[in-house]
């Protein structure tokens, strides 16, 4: 029987008959709560006893598909997902146990039993590949605390780039807040190709647990670095993880001159991480200082944007910045949004933008008074004149104006 394959099994344990990988999934399916250390130490020996009642073939093939982490393997994505290092290092010893045992009694294989002793040369053997499997295991060990410790799987010969990236997420899911400080501090100065192998972990594995790092782990300094590089390399995802908690004072230093940030273009086909920046700057324009929120509700109005063809997309971010100001506590920062969009005769451009659905005021602009409303209003019948007789477009704006005027 092979590991893996869609055949019933059955061990002395379980009387169930399920294919290997079921059973295995089965009990790391099992919910522990946190700090319930009696149920995570049963689940962790329900795994061993399947370990244990493996004949030497199936242990050495399982074996093979849990010795490194790989999240292509559904049973091996869950297996490092649910047990600790220490835990998985422990079964990973039961699993290899079954067909490379560790005295120097009877060895079975392939369900044939073999006694006596070695020969000289069979020892010497035994002897290489334990010390061998231990300095692998020191190498490891010693790696796992490492900052540098990307930059050396980098350089690893006989490994595909995503190979390599697969390696470099797991160190990062594992690695102390310390020692990620760190790595990010030192990585300013290993190779380009180093560095892409970087972003691209961060960007693309552990189900975007590393990005979070970025906002837990990372102090603002170094988060604003982070963000030039990520966003110079176009890893919007990360960008827009980053942005959306990093502190407020990094949020300002990215706003205040946006059309000089690093990477820093409009056009998704040059950089389509701008994107994201623009979009997780709006959705936080509350943290921003007035001028910064002013400057970025200009940059999405006019400077450096396409007037054509991402109306909608400026129709999107402008009600973003609106949304993010919504309630009591921020009612007067976007009555003054507002007032700087109109005194810079901004309000017909903003506007016309939303050019596919009626706005609905009692849902969107809740942060606005009569006043502003009774502005909106006004506009939106002058755009609603200027539309074709009878077009889609002028029943659009005919029906925002007739939402404004309702609720101003």
């Amino acid at each position: 029987m092979r590991v893996g394959d869609n055949q019933s099994v059955s061990f002395s344990n379980n009387t169930s008959t399920m294919t290997l990988d079921e059973q295995i999934t089965q009990e790391l399916n099992v919910p522990v709560k946190e700090h319930d250390h009696p149920a995570a130490n049963a689940r962790r020996d329900a795994v061993k006893d399947i370990f244990e009642n493996l004949s030497p073939d199936d242990a050495k093939e399982l074996y093979s598909r849990l010795e490194k982490y790989n999240h292509n393997d559904g049973l091996n994505d869950k297996f490092y997902g649910t047990f600790s290092d220490e835990t998985i290092d422990s079964l990973k010893k039961s699993l290899k146990a079954r067909f490379e045992p560790q005295n120097g009694g009877a060895t079975q294989t392939s369900g044939t039993t073999q006694t006596g002793s070695s020969t000289g040369a069979e020892k010497k053997t035994e002897v290489s590949n334990a010390g061998k499997t231990r300095a692998d295991e020191l190498n490891e060990q010693l790696l796992a605390k490492d900052p540098n410790a990307p930059l050396k799987i980098a350089g690893k010969k006989g490994l595909k780039d995503f190979e390599k990236q697969q390696e470099i997420g797991q160190w990062m899911r594992n690695a102390s807040a310390d020692d990620f400080r760190k790595m990010i501090d030192q990585s300013k100065n290993w190779p380009e190709g180093t560095q892409k192998l970087l972003y691209g972990a961060i960007e693309n594995f552990n189900n975007g647990l590393n990005k979070d790092r970025l906002v837990a782990d990372l102090k603002p300094d170094q988060q604003l670095d982070m963000l030039k590089r990520l966003n110079a390399g176009g890893f919007s995802d990360s960008v827009s993880t980053l942005l959306s908690g990093a502190d407020k004072t990094v949020l300002n230093e990215v706003a205040k001159d946006l059309k000089n940030f690093p990477g820093f273009d409009i056009d998704p086909a040059k950089n389509k991480a701008s994107n994201n920046l623009v979009d997780a700057l709006a959705q936080r324009a509350r943290d921003l200082t007035p001028d910064n929120r002013n400057a970025l509700a200009d940059t999405i109005l006019n400077q450096g944007m396409p007037q054509k063809p991402l109306p909608s997309w400026r129709s999107f971010l402008m009600e973003d910045m609106f949304d993010s100001l919504k309630g009591q506590a921020n009612e007067q920062q976007a009555r003054d949004l507002f007032a700087h969009i109109q005194q810079s005769g901004n309000l017909k451009n903003m506007l016309s933008n939303f050019n596919n659905d009626p706005i609905n005021f009692q849902k969107q602009f809740l942060g606005l008074g009569k006043t502003e409303l009774q502005a909106i209003k006004q506009t939106f019948e002058q755009l609603a004149n200027e539309a074709p007789q009878g077009s889609h477009l002028q029943q659009v704006y005919r029906e925002s104006a007739r939402s404004a005027a309702e609720w101003s």
